[in-house]
């Protein structure tokens, strides 16, 4: 047909005479990002099938890219050869078997899928002439691979392979990809963390590396879109702390796509991204309409003081994002907002508090015969006696279990004002009973000091998640993402009331147990409420001047008092204009930049 003639003359010039990519003028047409996972192959097909539609063509051709594959994009050996090719033929078999599905469900029977890979695990191969002949027939879409994206820009980038994918594009074909293959879709690239950084100092200065360096190759596909980044895996891999730190970067988009694994979505003409797909949630955070991004600061420990990101959670169903206006198709842009943090002022009369994200060091408070450690919500005998050990010394230690009271547990003729600090220590937050704590908040309230570490401070607030931790070196891998996935689904957190000892939800170990899914449930749950979320390690201490942090890590806070709140069709939370902040240690923690 003339369209493909066309198509082979084109391709048949630009290998003979390959232009540099970045050089090439942008154009309109349809990304289809995804977080990561094969089982979104459906939502591609999906995706790209409007534009099959134009083509009149007698197969449903995609093209599929392993670069990502690549151990070294400068050198193959004949097993690495191999173990690519038999990874590869895998996924072009699983994508064909969707292809056929999705005819099937457009009631085309007997229409050919043809997926086709490129077998290109090197720069040398992304050179050859030999490419024009994958390229002969009308492609319905480009799919790439899953892997490493450094790996699949330095074979990829001012190429002929980029040429020929650049003219595709330009034709119209979409571009596709999962994990590394979605990270490539965005022209100023997400490599990773720095070395020696991961998830739990993601708020550290200097922990993501980006590439947006086009002059020096280093960057995403030419055609990515440039005015948002792409992160992928969000919320499996605990990913909000790079995202914020992202929202940092001297000359990189103030806006982040953030796709979750087994999620993706559609980006249009480089200015809506819609129609959701997959099992969970996408999110935009924006740093930029309130100024966050202008406003964001590390402090003397080196951790990110950010404030005012506006966060909107995207499910499958009539939701969409302009980039270009920043606004949600479902909702009022927010513009400007007034801040309440008069929760964090401490009650009067009562004692000082601090909530720890995770149990306390030994050291962190008082070794005296007037200090009194409660162990609650141990599993077993082994973990408590540990606990029991490690804090052990002038202070008085009682573990609670189920049933008992304080009254058969202090030593006789004892009561709780006897002492002058308390410290409550929690591990499993599924077995704590808060009618076991009541005593405590008591005294609290007449003016004992008070620590809540780890489970307990979760107890501390109006309401608390009350799903056990998952321990991710023994758990199943459906296991983890019930937890870390699944909280973001409506119902997927099992909710408590708390102490109510200030007017606020706590989620411990916010980054270390990623809980991030539970921080947006105890919100969504009630929206009125903040929600603060403690990293490991780190704290905040409730006082007559203020609340302040303390620790390594920075203290979150969220804030859905002026968010329009919705459900997706896959029961996910889709949420417009969330408030999201970080306090970094020694900072009060109180309205900023508004």
């Amino acid at each position: 047909m003339l369209r493909k003639l066309l198509l082979c003359l084109l391709l048949a010039s630009v290998f003979l005479t390959p232009a540099a990519a970045q050089d090439q003028p942008r154009t309109q047409g349809t990304l289809i990002p995804i977080g990561g996972g094969y089982e979104t192959l459906r939502g591609f097909v999906e995706s790209a099938f409007p534009y099959w539609q134009t083509l009149n063509a007698d197969q449903f051709t995609i093209l599929m890219l392993p670069s990502a594959f690549s151990y070294d994009p400068y050198s193959l050996s004949s097993a690495e050869l191999l173990d690519n090719s038999y990874l590869a033929d895998l996924r072009r078999h699983q994508l064909e078997e969707v292809c056929r599905e999705v005819l099937g469900l457009h009631n085309i029977e007997g229409m050919p899928c043809r997926v086709t890979v490129l077998p290109v695990y090197t720069r040398e191969a992304a050179q050859s002439d030999l490419l024009t002949q994958f390229f002969s027939d009308d492609p319905a879409a480009i799919y790439f691979l899953g892997g490493d994206q450094l790996n699949a820009m330095n074979i990829i980038a001012n190429t002929p392979l980029e040429q020929a994918i650049i003219t595709a594009f330009q034709n119209g074909v979409p571009l596709g990809g999962n994990s590394a293959g979605a990270a490539l879709l965005a022209e100023q690239m997400i490599v990773g963390y720095a070395p020696d950084r991961d998830a739990n100092t993601g708020l550290h200065e200097d922990a993501i590396q980006l590439w947006n360096q086009p002059s020096a190759g280093e960057r995403g596909l030419a055609v990515g879109i440039d005015n948002a980044l792409i992160e992928t895996h969000l919320w499996e891999l605990a990913r909000t702390p790079r995202v914020l730190n992202l929202l940092t970067l001297e000359g990189a988009p103030h806006v982040v796509i953030g796709l979750d694994g087994a999620t993706g979505g559609v980006l249009q003409d480089e200015t809506v991204f819609r129609d959701v797909f997959g099992q969970y949630s996408a999110a935009i955070f924006d740093g930029v309409s309130l100024n966050a991004s202008a406003n964001a600061a590390f402090g003397a420990s080196g951790v990110l003081s950010i404030h005012n990101v506006l966060v909107h959670l995207l499910a499958p169903g009539d939701f969409a994002f302009n980039l270009s206006t920043l606004q949600p198709s479902w909702a009022n842009r927010l513009e400007n907002v007034t801040r309440d943090f008069s929760a964090f002022a401490k009650p009067e009369n009562a004692g000082d508090l601090y909530l720890y994200g995770s149990a306390p060091d030994s050291s962190s408070f008082p070794d005296t015969p007037e200090t009194l450690v409660v162990l609650v919500g141990y599993p077993d005998e082994v973990q408590l006696a540990a606990a029991s050990e490690y804090y052990d010394g002038q202070r008085q230690i009682v573990s609670l279990t189920a049933g008992d009271l304080f009254e058969t547990s202090l030593p006789e003729g004892a009561s709780l004002n006897n002492y002058n600090f308390i410290a409550v220590i929690g591990s499993d937050p599924s077995l704590i009973s808060i009618s076991q704590l009541q005593p405590i908040a008591e005294v609290w309230r007449n003016g004992t000091t008070l620590l809540m570490g780890g489970a307990a401070a979760a107890a501390a607030g109006q309401t608390y998640a009350a799903n056990s931790a998952v321990n991710f070196a023994t758990a199943s891998a459906s296991a983890i993402a019930l937890h870390a996935q699944g909280s973001f689904i409506v119902g997927g957190t099992r909710l408590r009331p708390g102490l109510e000892l200030v007017d606020l939800n706590v989620e411990p170990h916010l980054i270390d147990n990623n809980r991030f899914g539970r921080l947006f449930s105890l919100a969504f749950n009630e929206k009125d409420v903040q929600t603060l979320g403690l990293p490991e390690n780190t704290a905040v201490r409730f006082t007559a001047e203020g609340a302040f942090v303390q620790g390594e890590n920075a203290a979150f806070v969220l804030d859905l008092s002026d968010a329009l709140l919705g459900v997706g069709v896959n029961n996910a939370f889709v949420v417009a204009n969330a408030l999201l902040d970080t306090f970094a240690a020694n900072e009060r923690i109180q309205a900023v930049g508004t």
